[in-house]
């Protein structure tokens, strides 16, 4: 007899119908079948057909195994030597073929054993030691970091588990407050968005519209409240309706009856009433005309139709000129040329925000995040042309960079427009080494930005 393969394992998986299993190896007796369910050896509820048989045979169940359940058919056996040779006999010929076959047998046993163990790979120099150390409760098989071999690690694995999640918490919760930031930065330029349209409607809304106050809702979209407020467009057309040229005489004639500007008729005379100079025009009359004269536009304010148009720098600009508003809006340092019929600028300086710390780890079991940059603080004024020199310096403070590893993020830089409107950076964020000790561990986020010179100063928010 020969051996013509080298299996002695075969593998299913139940139906909760099949009662029969083949095998296709040589198994000498019956005792050498071992039978497992779902890795369980079972010694009852099944019979092994074949034994002996070169081709193999079969296995039959009591009870069908149920659906999905692994089926393991494998030979085992014992590892002897059951031939004994006398001296001087005929050669044993068939009795040493069977002890060939045997011994064969068992290394085709002992080799699938060997097959499913731990093995250093071909190229090792023999120095890695892959004994397993001794056992104990919760530990996990890591590497020494000295020498090859396996060691128990030093904390339970769950409490590696633990700190991976409070790790993932705690990045999840640093996510959060970065979304938070970025949502305030986003409510506050729809504010900003909802001024610009109403400086908008102040300027040009048309004539006898009012103007419209606009608020941001919070999410892109606005809402427009009409106020009691008409536009600078409106009073300049009313302007125009209005001649007041220096030197104009108004006369009046006795036609008609009745009295307006003069008094009672006295036959064909119509004597004119007493009138009083304002301090701004010259009123001069005799028994039929009367002078009304307005000076030359050289003064700090004149009245038209009941509203006074007032300049910083003492001279006079027609109400007409007003009738619109220009956005300028700088993002990197340079110079504001002062358009020429500028009447008044509001005016907003943001500093740049702080740098987040960085976080430099010293191991796999190790978390830490660092602290977020500090907000900018934002300084805001309204300044008159007589305030804003024809090109102002216009500094845009840049944010700070983020830290290296185990380094402090840097601040943002200070932001001004000339020396009158600054704003100071954020704070930079605080940064470390994330060590087994800090496991978890948020660093500080980096101090608002909280000087600055202007009407109104904002305060930065603190990094994250």
């Amino acid at each position: 007899m020969t051996i013509s393969t080298d299996k002695n394992k075969i593998l299913y998986s139940g139906d909760g119908v099949t009662l029969s299993y083949i095998y296709d190896f040589l198994v000498p007796i019956t005792d050498n079948m071992q039978v497992l369910l779902d890795e369980v050896e079972q010694t009852t509820g099944y019979t092994v057909l074949g034994a002996g048989d070169d081709e193999g045979g079969s296995v039959v169940f009591d009870v069908a195994p149920g659906d999905e359940v692994a089926i393991t058919l494998i030979r085992e056996l014992p590892i002897v030597q059951e031939m004994d040779l006398t001296p001087y006999d005929a050669f044993p010929a068939e009795s040493v073929e069977d002890a060939f076959d045997r011994q064969t047998m068992v290394s085709q046993d002992l080799q699938e054993q060997i097959s499913r163990t731990v093995k250093s790979p071909t190229g090792d120099d023999g120095s890695t030691d892959v004994t397993l150390p001794l056992y104990q409760a919760g530990a996990a098989l890591t590497w020494d970091v000295t020498e090859k071999k396996l060691v128990n690690s030093e904390f339970p694995l769950d409490s590696y588990i633990a700190q991976a999640a409070q790790s993932a918490d705690d990045a999840a919760l640093a996510e959060s407050g970065a979304a938070t930031s970025a949502n305030t930065a986003q409510l506050k330029v729809w504010d900003a968005e909802a001024e610009e349209m109403t400086a908008a409607s102040y300027s040009s809304e048309l004539e006898n519209v009012h103007v419209n106050v606009y608020t941001s809702n919070g999410d892109g979209t606005f809402t427009a409240t009409v106020s009691g407020d008409y536009s600078a467009y409106h009073w300049a057309e009313k302007a125009k309706e209005v001649d007041l040229d220096a030197g104009e005489i108004n006369t009046a004639t006795s036609a008609g009856a009745g009295e307006s500007i003069v008094l009672a008729k006295v036959g064909v005379d119509l004597p004119f009433k007493s009138f009083t100079a304002s301090g701004i025009a010259t009123i001069s009359g005799s028994a039929d005309e009367v002078n009304y004269d307005v000076p030359s536009p050289d003064v700090e304010e004149a009245p038209i139709d009941g509203v006074k148009y007032l300049r910083a720098d003492a001279g006079w600009v027609p109400a007409s000129a007003v009738v619109s508003a220009n956005l300028v809006v700088m993002t990197s340092s340079g110079t504001y040329t002062r358009p020429s019929n500028l009447l008044y600028a509001d005016i907003s300086v943001v500093g740049g925000g702080g740098g987040g710390g960085g976080v430099l780890g010293t191991g796999l079991d190790t978390g830490m995040a660092g602290g977020g940059g500090g907000g900018a603080a934002t300084g805001r004024s309204v300044l008159s042309v007589g305030q804003i020199s024809t090109g102002t310096a216009v500094t845009v403070g840049v944010g700070g960079a983020g830290g290296g590893p185990g380094a402090d993020g840097l601040p943002g830089a200070t932001s001004s427009f000339g020396a009158t409107i600054t704003a100071d950076g954020g704070g930079g964020g605080q940064g470390g080494t994330a060590t087994a000790l800090s496991n978890g561990t948020i660093r500080l986020g980096g101090p608002g930005g909280e000087l600055g010179t202007a009407d109104l100063l904002l305060v930065g928010g603190l990094g994250a």
